[in-house]
Parts: C-alpha cells; sequence; structure tokens
C-alpha cells in the first residue's frame, strides 16, 4: 500500500523543496492553511503530515491540536517543521500532540530518516490497535460464552424466589454461581470464586461449574450429595489437576430442602452466607473450609439450620463484600447503612436495589473485583 504524506505549508518554495524530496517515494497532498490541512485529512487519509508551525489563520500548534483530538485522525503522525530552535518551542508541539519537531534549516536525509522512523511507529501502533481489538472481540465472545454456563432460568416455585447479580469488572469473570433442582425435595446452588480476574480465571470457572455434581451418577436414584461430600470431590478435582500458577478457588455450596425448609450448607474460604428474616438484624452464618485445589486431603464441615417463611438468604463472592460490610466499624459484624437499608425488600427488588448500590459506588481499578451474589427469598 503507498504511504501518504499531506504537506501543510503556505510558503510555496518550501512546498516545492518537500516535493523534490519525497514524491519518488510517497503519494503527496498539499494544504496551505491550518484549516485547509484540516479538511484534506479527512479526504486524503494521510499516513503523516509535515506541519509548518507559521501558518496564516490558525497556526500549526492549534493544527496539531485538533488533529489528534479528532478520532477519526488522531493516528496520524505529525512532524513540525519550523525556524524555532528554542526548547520552549519544542516543548509546546510534544504538549499538543507532534510526535517530532525539525528545523529550518533541515537536512534533506534527516527529514527523510524522520519519516520512516514515524512510518514505522505508526504501523507498529496500528498492528498492535488491531490485535488489541481482535482480543477484545475474542474475550467479548469469551464472556457471552461464559454467561451460558450460568442459569438461564432461576427455578422459582410458589413460595420460593430466587434473584442473582454478576458484575464481571472485565469482559469474563473469575466469578460463577448456579441455582439447580437436584430431584423433588433439594435445590442445589453456589457461588465461587477463582482468584485473578481475566481469561486463566474465567477458564477455571468452568472447570469448577463442571467439577461441582450434585449428585451421585450410577447408582440407584442418584442420591443427593451432603455439602461436604461435594466440596470435597471438587477439591479433590481442582488438586489433581497439579493447576500452575497456585491457582486456587473458594466457594459456598449449600443445599435447600423446599419441603423442610432446612438449609445445609458447607464453605471453602469462601464469605460466610448471611441469612436476613424479619424484624432482625440479618446474620453470618460461619462456616469453615480450606481453599479449593490446595491440600489434597482436606475435609469439609457442614452446617445445617431451620429456616422460615419470611427469611431470605444471600450468597455472594468477596466482590461484594465493601457493598455489603460496614468496614468503618470495628464491629467486622455489622452491614453497611447501604446494605441494611435494602434488606427488608422482596428478593428480587432487593437485589435489583443492590445492583444500583454496586454501579453508583466509586472503585479504584486496582480494587476492583467481580461481583456476583445468588438470593433465595422464602414467602
Amino acid at each position: 500500500m503507498e504511504q501518504k504524506i499531506l504537506i501543510a505549508d503556505d510558503n510555496e518554495i518550501n512546498v516545492e523543496i518537500f516535493r523534490e524530496l519525497l514524491e519518488e517515494q510517497y503519494v503527496l497532498e498539499t494544504a496551505g492553511n491550518g484549516q485547509q490541512c484540516l479538511e484534506k485529512i479527512e479526504r486524503f487519509e494521510p499516513d503523516i503530515v509535515l506541519l509548518d508551525i507559521v501558518m496564516p489563520g490558525m497556526d500549526g500548534y492549534e493544527t496539531c491540536r485538533r488533529i489528534k483530538s479528532d478520532p477519526r485522525s488522531q493516528t496520524t503522525h505529525i512532524i513540525l517543521i519550523s525556524s524555532k530552535t528554542s526548547v520552549e518551542s519544542r516543548l509546546k508541539g510534544y504538549e499538543v500532540g507532534a510526535d517530532d519537531y525539525i528545523t529550518r534549516p533541515f537536512d534533506g536525509d534527516e527529514l527523510l530518516a524522520k519519516i520512516k522512523v514515524q512510518l514505522r511507529l505508526r504501523e507498529a501502533i496500528m498492528n498492535l490497535e488491531s490485535l488489541h481489538n481482535q482480543l477484545s472481540d475474542e474475550l467479548r465472545i469469551a464472556g457471552l460464552v461464559q454467561r451460558d454456563f450460568l442459569p438461564e432460568k432461576l427455578p422459582n416455585r410458589d413460595k420460593i424466589r430466587w434473584a442473582a447479580v454478576f458484575f464481571p469488572t472485565e469482559l469474563v469473570s473469575g466469578d460463577i454461581y448456579d441455582v439447580k433442582h437436584i430431584d423433588e425435595q433439594h435445590v442445589g446452588f453456589y457461588v465461587a470464586d477463582v482468584v485473578g480476574h481475566g481469561m486463566p480465571a474465567a477458564l477455571l470457572t468452568i472447570f469448577v461449574k463442571q467439577a461441582i455434581i450434585m449428585s451421585e451418577t450410577g447408582r440407584n436414584n442418584h442420591p443427593v450429595l451432603s455439602p461436604a461430600e461435594l466440596m470435597k470431590n471438587v477439591n479433590m478435582r481442582m488438586f489433581a489437576q497439579k493447576l500452575s500458577d497456585f491457582q486456587f478457588a473458594t466457594c459456598c455450596y449449600c443445599l435447600f430442602n423446599i419441603n423442610t425448609l432446612q438449609l445445609t450448607f458447607c464453605g471453602a474460604g469462601h464469605p460466610y452466607p448471611i441469612v436476613i428474616s424479619p424484624n432482625k438484624k440479618p446474620q453470618r452464618l460461619k462456616i469453615e473450609g480450606s481453599l479449593l485445589g490446595i491440600f489434597e486431603d482436606a475435609e469439609y464441615s457442614q452446617r445445617t439450620i431451620q429456616l422460615q417463611h419470611g427469611d431470605k438468604l444471600l450468597l455472594y463472592s468477596d466482590g461484594a463484600e465493601p457493598f455489603i460490610n460496614d468496614f468503618n466499624d470495628a464491629d467486622t459484624s455489622n452491614f453497611s447503612e447501604e446494605f441494611s437499608e435494602i434488606t427488608d425488600r422482596p428478593i428480587a427488588e432487593m437485589m435489583d436495589k443492590f445492583s444500583v448500590l454496586v454501579q453508583n459506588k466509586e472503585t479504584t481499578p486496582s480494587v476492583a473485583d467481580d461481583i456476583t451474589a445468588v438470593g433465595l427469598e422464602i414467602l
């Protein structure tokens, strides 16, 4: 592809000097002032602009600033041409976006060398931009595939309601959740969180999803696994993979009996579930357990509690903790005021309000984390 250079200079003698130097190697176009330069960039789409600073009307500095501030032309490289030799003139040129600066009188070979350098830089930048766009497209598709592994529809019943929120910090997430009817009596549900972000964590979430098998296959009636048995099986599967870079996951798995309203749960280094009862302060359900994938012989304990009509239960990943906990209070069992204000609402509305809380609260990129929460309400 032929490389194009736009010469923006109001001095015809200067323009002819540029022509003699460049016309055998490049496609050339000229502009006599700053406004013409901006108009011709849009039509000509040059790779480089040789831009004189002193021109009638709009000077080279302002022309350069406008070129670089326009998304359509900001990748065009600009070499400012001037008889001004002061450091201040050069610095002003770089401040408005110039890629290089050359003073008159200049050596023709030096100008040709600078042009070649800028063309190579522009090509490298364009290639990186193309690669970035390709990777972004692939990550976007990967994010869609990952969402396909999430429940398409939550299993609401006459007296049981579910709601969930899922906010990846990137196009893909290190969190995953599921809510699944195992048999006529039991619903299994969990939130799992893989260490890290991006594609490595997202790939491991799919492995965790496949490793969480809620009932034993190959036996009569497919007996339901207890939370402790399930967590031990997942840990053994993860450990057997000998994952690189010490990757691990946390998880909280719950088994809910829709007839008796009993909840049995097990944790693996995960934030404690929260039970919210009418006219009572929310309560964390403490349960200890080793991280998944670290120790081969890890054992897991479980607890069983009796839920009542009107109760709500919340599972969440650690990315949601800043929106739930009151970190300004020495008592770590306290909840934030914003969270406490939404806990008396129906679960669907509560999770909607929680989503708004997450989206409105400012967080710095260095501490941002994937946020996932699953809520259950017994009517």
